[in-house]
């Protein structure tokens, strides 16, 4: 008989999950957490390695005042990319990773695809939040926090939404596409193409793993199907697609809506991720003390790159235009539950959690069972 080890894997870990959610020092944190005010930090302490990502999808799932959403926030962008990767293992939630930028502020060279489809995809499940049935979760790190992004308003106004039987004026198409990053090729290849072949379009969005083919009967849309780029036909085990969201094919397209409109209208179209969420959010705060060095180091250089480039370009935005202090950052997160992880307030803690990590340890697997028999021995969940 064929074991679904995929299955195997998501069941044990939503039994880590339940497990943790079950202890004595969860429940102690939960009615914590629902009797402090917003804006006002539940401090926990105790929480080592992949725990911050069990206690952070707990507690979104658990949590039953409807919060629909868990912003984690990291010191470093390591350590976010690493608990991203514990949340996507341990299942059972939708996971995102919101990263720090690659490029130096103020440098002109385009992000990559990866770091651009990252943001893009945070900034459209906050977009669709409200028609969410179920919460999700978001890694971060303080630095990616002082970034300022495009409004969702500016996101919902440069979505493409296609649909079996709408019509399509193909040349308009054509044009909104290029203007959100796209590129028009006689043949898709990668993501951000577009080919139109008569009645055939055909376009690779970022975040989709195959691309997505568009039959036309005359205007309107016959059906929709995904394709293989490699061999140019239609996937047709796949069934039809109902409809699609096409998301822009490079953020600095955004960028470039956000800064037209706020000189036309004086409304300011470039926010903190931290203004994005959703209302009755959580907030994890990892390390917090550790903040204020960190955002003092990246104004410094923020700063010292402006300068750099405005002695050869005086057109460039202003620093507080692009990038935003900590306490702005702060400031737009009492609205919403606020959890500190922190050594420093430890003394404060509503909740020790007294977890341990391997990591230090060379790889043996004797040297595991050994450490695992401990632990059970003491009564312990490992």
């Amino acid at each position: 008989m064929t074991r679904d080890m995929s299955s195997e894997s998501t069941a044990l870990t939503s039994q880590i999950v339940r497990r943790f959610a079950g202890t004595n020092t969860f429940e102690r944190f939960l009615r914590a957490l629902r009797t402090t005010a917003p804006g006002e930090p539940v401090v926990v302490s105790g929480l080592r390695a992949s725990a911050v990502s069990v206690f952070g999808v707990a507690a979104v799932q658990h949590f039953h005042e409807g919060a629909p959403c868990l912003l984690l926030v990291t010191s470093n962008a390591e350590r976010a990319s690493d608990l991203y990767e514990d949340l996507c293992f341990f299942g059972g939630i939708d996971a995102y990773h919101f990263p720090k930028s690659e490029l130096l502020p103020y440098e002109q060279d385009e992000p990559s695809l990866e770091e651009q489809l990252k943001h893009l995809e945070v900034l459209h499940a906050l977009t669709i939040s409200p028609s969410r049935s179920q919460p999700f979760v978001c890694a971060t790190s303080i630095e990616a926090l002082l970034t300022r992004v495009p409004s969702l308003d500016v996101l919902r106004e440069n979505l493409i939404e296609l649909q079996w039987g709408q019509a399509v004026d193909t040349l308009g198409l054509a044009r909104r596409l290029v203007e959100l990053g796209y590129e028009r090729v006689p043949t898709v290849e990668r993501r951000g193409e577009f080919s139109i072949r008569g009645g055939i379009v055909d376009v690779f969005p970022l975040d989709t793993e195959h691309g997505v083919r568009l039959d036309l009967f005359g205007a309107e849309i016959e059906s929709i199907r995904w394709f293989d780029v490699h061999t140019q036909r239609s996937l047709r085990r796949e069934a039809e697609i109902g409809s699609i969201t096409i998301l822009p094919a490079r953020l600095q397209a955004l960028f470039h809506v956000a800064f037209q409109r706020q000189a036309e209208t004086g409304q300011r179209c470039l926010q903190s991720l931290a203004e994005l969420l959703p209302k009755n959010s959580l907030v994890l705060l990892d390390t917090p003390e550790t903040y204020p060095l960190l955002a003092e180091h990246f104004a410094q250089v923020v700063n010292r790159r402006y300068l750099e480039r405005l002695a050869a370009d005086s057109s460039i935005p202003a620093p507080e235009q692009l990038y935003c202090r900590l306490p702005e950052v702060l400031e737009a997160l009492q609205s919403h539950r606020v959890v500190h992880h922190s050594v420093v307030e430890e003394s404060l803690a509503v909740a020790d959690f007294d977890s341990h990590s391997f990591d230090s340890v060379t790889p043996s697997l004797e040297y595991y069972l050994t450490q695992f028999r401990k632990q059970v021995a003491q009564g312990r969940f490992v």
